[in-house]
């Protein structure tokens, strides 16, 4: 039986193992699991990159093309909105992760 995931927080999130999928997609080829691992890398990428203090945590994670996303993390003069791009290699996996 493998673990249920809760987003939560960035940390709460490493606490956990990789989510339930298909036996046959551990490689982020489907469109879900291909979010799952995008998701996953940008959380490590906040993790090792954003050091401001305070605020209220990730207001939102969202896919605005294909391998584009828009992270709004919360702080009380206004959200900080960042685009953040993410490479894939060809089985799946991201091998990158670079704001824009």
């Amino acid at each position: 039986m493998k673990p249920i995931r809760l987003f939560l927080s960035a940390v709460a999130v490493a606490a956990f193992t990789t989510p339930a999928l298909s036996e046959q997609d551990t490689t982020c080829m489907s469109p879900l699991a291909h979010s799952i691992c995008a998701y996953e890398a940008i959380l490590a990428h906040l993790t090792d990159t954003y050091k401001r203090t305070g605020g209220g945590g990730i207001g939102g994670i969202r896919q605005i093309s294909t391998d584009v996303y828009e992270v709004k993390i919360l702080h009380e003069g206004g959200p900080n909105v960042m685009t953040v791009a993410v490479t894939h290699a060809e089985d799946g996996t991201v091998t990158r992760v670079t704001e824009e």
